[in-house]
């Protein structure tokens, strides 16, 4: 079965190949259009990220990667803020990097020079993208601005210190915000819509909102049986939308605190106050203190009658929740608030918003709407502890964010481990004297999602030792024997010819000094003693498609042997006839297959 899935995965892999580089979309504005020379500017580059392309973060810690640059041609940028970028695993590589996609903005200053061409200021934006499984070589985009300068010279001690840099941008969305923004820039309305839904449905789970739903759909029958001019229907639709609107305002005030606050999130004594905030909210959820409701808000919830009457209850129902919804929702609210995306935050509370209306309009279709419902109990107590679990989570994001030590990647999965097993005692432990056989089922569902969380962050902290163990031994092998891999030949017109003439079959590897996973292929399977008996009897040949090439051979290599993207591999049977190119390999046993398969083995 293994060698079949070899074989398909090689089939497969050239087909990856044929991913595009399309070069990020890049512009600038500048807060001046007239400036005297010397004088600082204040400026921002945009920079757009193709659809499934990435582009590493500045500052990388691994030398080998290129990170993105904004530079000035002929002039030097006296600060440049870049952003924080988010992790990911790119390229094919089995560790992760932290790298942007979709829309970034880069703040930067400079002195205006004294003499600027027709054409304007050139500003260059460098960088090195990658997909899923492949990385291109790195490249540049450039643009003009137009900058009129005149006027006498500003003097050194005039102008703004080039010391400081400019402000930093609120730091990239994590966890949920993250997802949001994702989901909201790919335009996958789907999915961004389930989950928000989903977030207002098990709003209704808790006691604090649970057992309003039928005796406000018994409210609705009285109002309609009693000669309202209304259905049932059109109340509990009403009394939805009314839910959605208040959301909705909830969300107009994430978007224009997300301009308040963005810059605060970049605070780590903000961070670390929001983190307390957080798990403070969330010990209500466990009833060890509750949030009141005003009691002018209260009777108001009663019932009003009439359709704007249930507009108004609706709108006011979210309010009615805060004792068990409110962590969630200020949770929800400053992770949009981060984001700064004002279309954003109000889609998002709307959205939640009709989750949470939706069972008052669906059973205000149902005639027994009150024997439709499961009987509320005990186990809506252990959702809303559920609940604040989730908020303590990302209260803990917000500690690590403000402590960096936390952040370390050899510690930061450690903590998340502890607070998953520590989650799963708590949530046993908690509400133990409970006779409701369904509080007892909703913990075990609980704890086995805990349990199995705990589980994979446990396997990922395994795999990223291993991962580090193999990488320092890499790093050590490369530095000894970088570019010493002898049984490879250059690839010229000559070595081409000599290996069709050599009655061999050839293998020919393609690669390039910024191509990280060329070199963990070279040393997982080239630099591997196995690797030339394997390899025994072929023709080796290698293409360097590194910087500082002659583009005319990358160029014609590039066309000969339709190379799409780094790392390249291909086989060829003596004579020179290609029989299989692909862009994946692992081990010097996966290799041995693929020669097997293509026919070609000696």
């Amino acid at each position: 079965m293994s060698r079949w899935l070899i074989l398909f995965v090689a089939l497969l892999l050239p087909l990856v190949g044929f991913a595009q580089d399309v070069p990020p979309k890049f512009s600038v504005k500048l807060k001046a259009s007239t400036a005297a020379p010397g004088q600082m500017i204040d400026g921002v580059a945009t920079v757009v990220f193709a659809e499934g392309l990435h582009g590493y973060q500045n500052p990388q810690t691994d030398e080998t990667i290129i990170p993105i640059e904004l530079s000035g041609d002929g002039f030097k940028l006296a600060s440049i803020a870049y952003p924080k970028g988010h992790e990911d695993t790119v390229g094919g590589l089995p560790d992760k990097y932290f790298v942007h996609s979709g829309t970034i903005q880069i703040p930067f200053k400079f002195a205006a020079p004294a003499k600027i061409t027709a054409e304007g200021l050139k500003f260059i934006f460098s960088y090195q993208q990658c997909n899923e499984t492949n990385c291109f070589a790195p490249g540049q985009v450039e643009a003009v601005v137009p900058l009129k300068v005149e006027g006498a010279a500003v003097a050194p001690k005039a102008m703004a210190p080039s010391s400081k840099s400019a402000p930093p941008p609120a730091p990239a969305a994590t966890g949920l915000g993250k997802f949001l923004q994702d989901s909201f820039e790919a335009k996958n309305w789907g999915l961004l819509a389930l989950v928000l839904l989903l977030i207002g449905l098990a709003i209704n789970l808790t006691p604090c909102v649970y057992p309003l739903i039928p005796v406000t759909i018994s409210f609705f029958a009285g109002q309609a049986n009693s000669g309202e001019k209304a259905s049932k229907t059109t109340l509990a639709f009403n009394y939805m939308l009314g839910i959605a609107a208040s959301y909705g305002i909830v969300g107009g005030i994430a978007a224009l605190s997300g301009g308040v606050f963005g810059q605060l999130f970049q605070n780590p004594w903000f961070n670390a106050a929001l983190g307390v905030f957080m798990v403070v909210l969330a010990l209500s959820m466990f009833d060890l203190y509750q949030i009141g409701i005003p009691p002018a808000i209260s009777k108001h919830l009663k019932g009003r009658s009439g359709p704007v009457g249930s507009l108004i209850m609706g709108s006011l129902v979210g309010i009615g929740a805060a004792p068990c919804a409110g962590p969630i929702i200020v949770l929800l609210l400053t992770e949009l608030a981060k984001l700064n995306n004002p279309a954003l935050s109000v889609l998002s509370f709307v959205l939640v918003g009709f989750g949470m209306g939706i069972p008052y309009f669906v059973l205000g279709m149902v005639s027994k709407a009150s024997t439709a419902l499961p009987k509320a109990g005990g186990w809506m107590k252990v959702v809303k502890a559920m609940m604040g679990l989730v908020v303590i989570y990302f209260g803990l994001g917000y500690f690590v964010q403000a402590v960096p030590q936390l952040g370390d990647p050899k510690r930061e999965p450690w903590l998340y481990l502890a607070f998953f097993i520590a989650g799963a005692i708590v949530l046993f432990l908690y509400d133990r004297k409970s006779t409701d056989t369904r509080s007892w089922k909703v913990k075990g569902f609980g704890m086995l999602a805990l349990g199995a969380f705990a589980g994979i962050t446990y396997a990922n902290i395994l795999a990223q030792s291993k991962l580090e163990a193999t990488r320092e031994e890499y790093k050590k092998l490369l530095g000894e024997n970088e570019g010493q891999v002898s049984e490879f030949v250059a690839f010229t017109e000559e070595s081409w010819n000599a290996a069709k003439e050599s009655g061999k079959p050839i293998f020919i590897d393609v690669g390039a000094n910024w191509c990280v996973k060329c070199k963990v292929i070279e040393h997982e399977v080239f630099d591997d003693p196995k690797f030339i008996s394997v390899a025994k009897g072929f023709a080796l040949l290698r293409i360097d498609h590194s910087t500082g090439v002659d583009p005319s051979y990358i160029e014609s290599t590039t066309k000969q042997f339709g190379i799409r993207g780094l790392p390249h591999m291909v086989i060829a049977k003596p004579g020179g006839e290609m029989v299989m190119s692909f862009n994946e390999l692992h081990s010097v046993a996966e290799l041995d297959e693929i020669f097997k398969k293509a026919g070609v083995k000696p």
